[in-house]
């Protein structure tokens, strides 16, 4: 999974908002979020256990070969986010300063965000943004629409939580023996849900529900 790096928006008068993500590099499904004023390793933390938490509840489980990558700020550099990920399943991977390409899955992601529900003119917003509670319940709408209804051109025009849905399908058709199914796609990070994870942060923003699916790369 990859835990993307932290971004700070002004998005309420007088305060900075951060909002973390813990993204699976396979489909880009954002499995674990949390909101802070402040980016704190804590704040991290709570994505990365939540990201364990769905994987384990859909039957699942990360088991410790999970790599999350992350860039280099001092939120995931913290020695105690290393006891966190290990006992979440994961492994730690810390992107090279300065990396654009190391991190393109998280900028493109936060664009995402941004673009789509944190600028002002966004149509998804439904007032201003006064308190935190208004930027978290701006990011769970908007993480629940990207996740199952966002059309991914990448993904063959499908939602991440479908072309995962998918994958774990043909998974259980293969006869005994067969390894698991690989889909090749342009781009692709890696051959199955859960093996590489993205943290990132940024600024959040309110919207309403689409009435229509948006295509997406």
């Amino acid at each position: 999974m990859h835990g993307a790096g932290s971004r700070t928006v002004r998005r309420r008068r007088n305060h900075r908002d951060c909002t973390d993500a813990v993204i699976d590099a396979y489909a880009g499904r954002i499995l674990g979020w949390e909101c802070s004023t402040s980016k704190t390793t804590a704040f991290v933390e709570s994505a990365i256990r939540q990201a364990a938490v769905i994987r384990a509840r859909e039957g699942h489980p990360l088991v410790g070969n999970t790599i999350h990558h992350s860039d280099a700020g001092s939120q995931y550099t913290a020695w105690r986010l290393g006891d966190t990920l290990m006992l979440s399943g994961m492994v730690p991977s810390i992107g090279s300063v300065g990396g654009a390409y190391d991190n393109a899955l998280a900028e493109t992601t936060i664009g995402l965000y941004k673009t789509e529900a944190v600028r002002d003119d966004s149509p998804f917003r439904r007032g201003p943004l006064h308190r935190l509670a208004d930027v978290e319940l701006l990011t769970a709408d908007w993480v629940g629409w990207f996740n199952n209804t966002r059309l991914m051109h990448r993904l063959g025009s499908k939602p991440p939580v479908e072309f995962e849905a998918d994958y774990y399908a043909d998974l259980t058709q293969q006869p005994a023996g067969v390894g698991r199914p690989v889909r090749t796609r342009p781009g692709a990070i890696q051959t199955a849900p859960g093996s590489s994870m993205i943290g990132v942060s940024v600024g959040g923003a309110r919207y309403g529900d689409p009435q229509v699916r948006h295509r997406a790369g």
